[in-house]
């Protein structure tokens, strides 16, 4: 399933989004990483970040429930329809960021996450093969 498949369904409240808009973009300045992400009729409380010093993981996972009653004379029917879909995405970074140091913020359908930079590159280490 795509990015732009998750956000269509049945029309059951379902808010569509246009293909040609891109859904997450990525800024980088000189201090930080600044990755924006929108999400049509996701409530902030279906979101989550897992951040490494290398990248950002988002996903999203929408559970939608639906129950229908119907009486009529000497008959009685309920149903419920259960639907669960989920998204993820993976961004990498170019350089190390600081995860505990990220700030999130989630408004009118647009998410923001500000990921300030390392001061000094991280370093990689020399492994000697035996």
């Amino acid at each position: 399933m795509g990015f732009f498949d998750f956000f269509k369904g049945s029309g059951k409240g379902t808010e569509q989004i246009e293909e040609s808009v891109e859904p997450v973009s990525t800024y980088e300045t000189k201090d930080e990483f600044i990755v924006n992400a929108r999400l049509p009729g996701v409530a902030k409380d279906e979101i989550s970040l897992n951040i490494t010093p290398t990248s950002l993981t988002l996903r999203v996972e929408r559970k939608r429930r639906e129950e229908h009653e119907k009486k009529a004379e000497g008959s009685y029917a309920y149903s419920a329809e259960s639907e669960v879909k989920s998204f993820s995405q993976t961004i990498s970074f170019a350089a190390s960021v600081h995860p505990r140091e990220a700030k999130a913020s989630f408004k009118n359908g647009v998410l923001e996450v500000r990921l300030p930079k390392h001061k000094t590159p991280a370093k990689g280490t020399f492994v000697p093969v035996r």
